[in-house]
């Protein structure tokens, strides 16, 4: 929630237009029509000669946050094939193909999703990362030799020696063990969990791996792989490969049977300065936080709390009566205007204006005024 004086409400106004047009947080910035051109390219390359335009069969979407936005495109190919093409310049362009198996976008397995998931986690967390990646922006800056690099990358295959039992079994004690801190993925980075799990492979022909989406875990057995990307033995797309991460820089929620994980260095702790200044700020914010404790359990409001309703509804509690509420565009025109007598708690809706960002600018009583950005 964002809070400002009226007096620059429409500076913000105008500021949020501008950086919603140039980073727009509930939109792709590979747009459909540029991912089909790429999955073209890539399903010409595979033929090595021009093919027939491939079929978008899936976006994603149902595996971001509040189904906002966009994080990949799937395309199959008549002629066989598929590729998940990232709606997120910031991550790497191509993340999962098979140059012979389809895509079932009527028939996602679990398998199948916990792996997608993790790739719409990481292209939503990306977006909001102010480092740069330089990987993914050669690659997006050269994507025939991108293309031709991931085609012709040297294959690795082994024959599969866990079941399926045997692989959750092997995930399900690795992550009962409270041991298990160097064998996670997030205390990595994705280049070094990525050689890892090729040093594991080479040396055990398979590798027990599980994706955690918070919730439960899939564990697959890594079976092979091909440059950047991995086969895996599950209930996937026939001979996929895939990214184990759709960036450079984010690397959670994966665990991995590794025999020798490299782990993180050790630490020497040394005296820390300033102990009586930290002492005292902890002990003020203590304080704080306990005051806050007891203005609440006091049911007291001290600062305006947004309830969304959902079809465009809300409701905004206040510390102090309202007597206007104005909506904003993001253009800056006004689109409602409502005014209340005797209410600490106004309520308002948009169920008739298009989708998109809003600004609700509150006035109370008194003459302050409050800023709050909406979501439709």
């Amino acid at each position: 929630m964002s809070y400002m004086k009226a007096s620059v409400i429409k500076w913000y106004v105008a500021a949020f237009a501008a950086a919603a047009a140039v980073f727009p947080s509930a939109a792709e910035t590979v747009t459909q029509p540029q991912a089909k051109a790429i999955a073209t390219q890539f399903f010409n390359a595979v033929n090595g000669q021009y093919m027939a335009e491939p079929t978008m069969v899936y976006n994603g979407r149902k595996l971001t946050t509040q189904r906002l936005f966009v994080p990949f495109y799937v395309y199959n190919h008549p002629s066989g094939g598929y590729v998940i093409i990232s709606a997120e310049n910031k991550a790497f362009p191509i993340l999962a193909y098979s140059t012979s198996g389809k895509f079932d976008a009527n028939a996602v397995s679990d398998d199948t999703k916990s792996i997608l998931t993790a790739y719409a986690r990481d292209i939503e967390l990306i977006r909001y990362d102010d480092r740069v990646p330089y990987e993914a922006i050669a690659a997006w800056g050269d994507l025939p030799h991108y293309i031709d690099n991931l085609l012709n990358a040297r294959a690795d295959k082994y024959n599969v020696k866990y079941t399926s039992s045997e692989t959750e079994e092997m995930i399900a004690r690795l992550d009962g063990d409270p041991d298990n801190d160097d064998q996670l993925s997030e205390i990595y980075s994705p280049a070094q969990w990525s050689d890892m799990l090729a040093d594991e492979l080479t040396r055990s022909g398979n590798v027990a791996l599980g994706f955690d989406n918070g919730k439960d875990i899939s564990a697959v057995t890594v079976t092979g792989r091909k440059g950047d990307y991995v086969t895996i033995n599950a209930d996937v797309p026939d001979n996929s490969y895939f990214r184990l991460f759709a960036t450079e820089y984010l690397s959670g929620g994966q665990l991995a049977v590794l025999s020798n994980p490299i782990g993180l260095p050790d630490v020497q702790l040394e005296e820390i300065p300033f102990r009586f200044y930290d002492d005292f700020i902890a002990e003020t914010k203590a304080a704080e936080q306990q005051r806050q404790r007891a203005i609440e359990e006091a049911g007291m409001v001290t600062e305006p709390v947004l309830h969304t309703h959902g079809s465009g509804f809300y409701t905004v509690d206040l510390p102090e009566e309202a007597s206007l509420v104005r909506l904003y565009n993001l253009g800056g025109a006004m689109v409602r205007q409502y005014t209340y007598k005797n209410t600490t708690s106004p309520h308002f809706e948009l169920i008739a204006e298009p989708t998109g960002f809003y600004l609700a600018l509150i006035v109370c009583k008194s003459g302050r005024s409050y800023g709050i950005k909406l979501v439709r």
